[in-house]
């Protein structure tokens, strides 16, 4: 298991990644959905709809497939119950598609373009990758920084704090950053287990907690 854990420019809590891509927050835990929750079918049915492009973006991008699966969560997978809602969202703020990128910063692509799945999740995935190799800002490739500025969707490579706003102290909507890390840690669950495993976990097989989490690390 790693011991350190990263030193938090915002000052709010700290996290570490462990074995297995697994985020653990100092004096919280690691924070798992329980897969009979609706933000986990959530999480599995935004996988199911658009599993082929987010894992071939990942492996392209060289980001963990769960990452993929978490910001395309946490973006529209209140809306995977059905695929051409979740494919061609369009927030009031005017960001578009599965993984919600705004249009006018990403000018090479048309608009249409950013509501095909196959276009957006790509793309999606790849500003994930160059906010990772950014090197504008004193933060590393971590998740939780990573939802901040994603979140922010201006292409900015800074982490803005708020002190109070959340558990981190990160500028963002609510929770972003804390949702991200949930869905992470519980997509690499889902993940290892596949598809066939799902009625199991329903069953109770595999709960939230920490064991689930130290199943992981094996």
């Amino acid at each position: 298991m790693a011991t350190d854990f990263t030193a938090n420019i915002c000052g709010g809590v700290r996290w570490r990644t462990n074995p297995g891509g697994i985020i653990e927050l100092e004096g919280l835990g690691i924070p798992l959905l329980d897969p009979a929750s609706a933000k986990f079918q959530n999480l599995a049915r935004t996988w199911k709809n658009f599993g082929e492009y987010l894992g071939a973006a990942a492996d392209k991008s060289g980001i963990p497939r769960s990452w993929a699966l978490a910001f395309a969560t946490v973006e529209t997978g209140f809306l995977s119950a059905d695929y051409q809602k979740q494919a061609e969202a369009v927030s009031g703020a005017g960001a578009v598609g599965v993984m919600q990128l705004m249009p006018q910063y990403f000018s090479k692509y048309s608009r249409a373009e950013l509501l095909d799945p196959s276009v957006n999740i790509p793309v999606g995935v790849g500003f994930i990758k160059k906010l990772c190799a950014s090197s504008a800002c004193p933060w590393r490739c971590e998740l939780p920084y990573l939802g901040s500025v994603y979140n922010a969707g201006s292409g900015s490579n800074c982490v803005q704090c708020s002190p109070g706003k959340n558990a981190f102290n990160f500028f963002e909507d609510a929770d972003y950053s804390m949702q991200l890390v949930s869905y992470n840690n519980s997509a690499l669950t889902y993940l290892k287990l596949g598809e066939a495993a799902w009625p199991w976990m329903l069953g109770g097989a595999i709960v939230a907690g920490a064991g689930a989490a130290a199943w992981l690390w094996l």
